[in-house]
């Protein structure tokens, strides 16, 4: 609800914003919070084995991040006078 809420104030501002509708986009979000939970773990482990495991992650979460970069988005039609007003 926060997103979609986020989302629809963006668009009063921004010409683009994220399809949320989007299978795709939500399988991406729900790969990175699986990182971030695999990183949390290698950082309780401690360890070099441990450490390189956190670095492969990192480089698995910025790989995931240029894939959200390139999602299609939708375009917006910004009103004649942008502002900010109310949505919820």
């Amino acid at each position: 609800k926060v997103i979609k809420l986020t989302s629809l104030i963006s668009k009063q501002v921004f010409p683009v914003s994220l399809d949320l509708e989007s299978p795709r986009l939500w399988e991406l979000f729900e790969k990175m919070f699986q990182l971030t939970l695999a990183i949390e773990a290698t950082r309780k482990m401690g360890g070099t084995g441990a450490a390189l495991r956190r670095a492969a992650l990192k480089v698995t979460v910025a790989t995931t991040f240029v894939q959200l970069y390139f999602l299609p988005v939708e375009s917006n039609v910004l009103p004649v006078n942008v502002r900010m007003e109310p949505v919820w």
